[in-house]
């Protein structure tokens, strides 16, 4: 019975119960399966009692007379060849007319037969497997397992090539399931281990069976160099920057941080500096050990300044051009190396300057034109009578004085 009190066989089957007569006192109702056919089929003896309001049908059924109280199964319990089929055996109390249910891992043992008390697997792989058997009565759970050591006489024993390791990483040594006992030369005496340090590991095993086997593998853990890329830096903008990683490895990979672009693949890192920047590098091994670094430069930029507006100047006129006296170096275009210069030609006139920080900065001038000085003309020399007016002209002028 389930839980809404409907009579079933254990397989979720529901049985469709017809009585001749439903009745006060004890009777005999057969049952036959619903999506079942059997030519004879157990019959089940109930003990009837008027209905009363809070009792369920499972509840009655519970104060009828209980035929199963009992299951064992039984069976090989040590298996060395996993090719045979083996049998097992489910027993309840004799008049028990329900059929077990046999409950095991089907992903690990192929059924071959299952049938009321009986099955007959072959299992698929080493280890433990757990056999169970299960009699539901709608009153209780009736239960009984068998624990199955798998294992091979032939069974292979192989822990893999000597392996190198790089520095932090770590292995796992896997004996593998089926045996019975396991010794390290590490002490262990579980399956599997993990190393970490350079050295030989050897296991021995043996199992059920008889059968015993020991294995030996080298772990080696080369030196990787030390990574280094210098410290960081500052570095004027424009200009190109570059840093060369420490050698010792087969492979370099740097990066932009902020981007994850990658801008180079060797050991050397260069890059036109036009804003603050932070760069990551990993580099690589010929095993593929592999060490990380980091760089970041600054970006400076010296302080600019101005030559003033172009000039037009009369000729043997001189002009003067100046930049602030705080810069380290001073560069211009006619060879001059102070910070100012007197110029009289037409032409452009071009300073570089140089700040505390190396960085340069450059700003031009031009004087555009040089005027001819004025030539007036009064004339010849002349005489004139007392009194009389002369009418000078000197020429076209912006100003007379």
């Amino acid at each position: 019975f389930n839980n809404d009190g409907n009579p079933g066989n254990c397989y979720s089957e529901p049985y469709l119960i017809t009585p001749k007569e439903l009745t006060t006192g004890e009777g005999i109702f057969s049952a036959v399966p619903s999506k079942f056919s059997f030519s004879v089929f157990p019959k089940f003896p109930l003990k009837l009692q008027p209905f009363k309001y809070g009792i369920i049908e499972a509840e009655l059924l519970c104060q009828s007379e209980i035929k199963c109280n009992k299951i064992v199964v039984s069976g090989q319990k040590l298996i060395c060849n996993t090719t045979l089929v083996e049998t097992y055996i489910a027993k309840s109390n004799q008049g028990c007319p329900i059929m077990p249910q046999w409950i095991i891992n089907e992903d690990i043992t192929e059924v071959i037969e299952r049938n009321k008390d009986t099955l007959r697997v072959r299992f698929k792989v080493v280890g433990n497997h757990l056999i169970k058997v299960r009699i539901n009565t709608g009153c209780s759970i009736l239960e009984d397992s068998i624990m199955v050591n798998v294992a091979q006489v032939n069974a292979t024993l192989n822990l893999g090539p000597d392996t190198t390791l790089c520095p932090s990483d770590s292995l796992l040594l896997q004996a593998g399931p089926g045996f019975s006992s396991y010794k390290w030369n590490t002490g262990d005496t579980i399956a599997a281990i993990w190393v970490s340090s350079p050295g030989k590991y050897a296991v021995s095993v043996s199992n059920s069976c008889g059968t015993s086997l020991k294995d030996t593998i080298e772990i080696l853990i080369p030196p990787v160099p030390l990574l280094s890329v210098g410290g960081d830096s500052s570095v004027c903008i424009g200009v190109k920057f570059e840093r060369l990683a420490s050698t010792g490895f087969t492979s370099y990979q740097w990066k932009n941080i902020s981007n994850q672009q990658i801008v180079s693949n060797t050991s050397l890192l260069s890059v036109n500096a036009l804003a603050n920047t932070r760069f990551a590098l990993k580099a690589s091994t010929a095993i593929g050990c592999t060490r990380y670094d980091t760089l970041e430069f600054q970006v400076l930029a010296a302080r600019t300044f101005d030559l003033g507006m172009n000039k037009s100047i009369c000729l043997g006129d001189t002009v003067t051009f100046s930049a602030p006296t705080h810069y380290t170096a001073y560069q211009w275009n006619t060879g001059g190396i102070s910070a100012s210069i007197k110029a009289f030609e037409v032409g452009e006139y071009m300073l570089t300057v140089t700040d505390t920080n190396g960085c340069k900065t450059s700003d031009s001038v031009r004087i555009s034109s040089v005027w001819p000085l004025p030539q007036p003309d009064l004339g010849t020399d002349k005489m004139v009578c007392a009194g009389s007016n002369l009418f000078l002209n000197p020429g076209n002028f912006a100003r007379y004085l």
